[in-house]
């Protein structure tokens, strides 16, 4: 998962999860999306048009769940994240 220098070492001098961070943290500034992958280069195509970084971070599969690919490993990812409707 892409993540920032300070970021890692903040959560390393205050013992903090960076992946729980990452995920639950708050305070997006980015646009996170999913996309047919039938619309994949399109918006490769416009994103390179526009000058919009856009970083590739997963894919959506059938089933339950959020998860991390991490080596040998699937971590799940808890839904810990704001409910906008409740």
């Amino acid at each position: 998962m892409p993540s920032n220098k300070d970021l890692e070492d903040y959560v390393k001098k205050k013992n903090l999860n960076l992946n729980s961070i990452i995920f639950n943290g708050g305070e997006e500034y980015e646009f996170v999306f999913t996309v047919p992958i039938k619309y994949r280069k399109n918006i490769i195509k416009n994103a390179k048009l526009t000058k919009t970084p856009i970083i590739e971070i997963g894919y959506v599969t059938s089933g339950k769940g959020v998860f991390l690919k991490n080596v040998n490993k699937n971590i799940i990812i808890k839904d810990l994240g704001w409910k906008h409707f409740k």
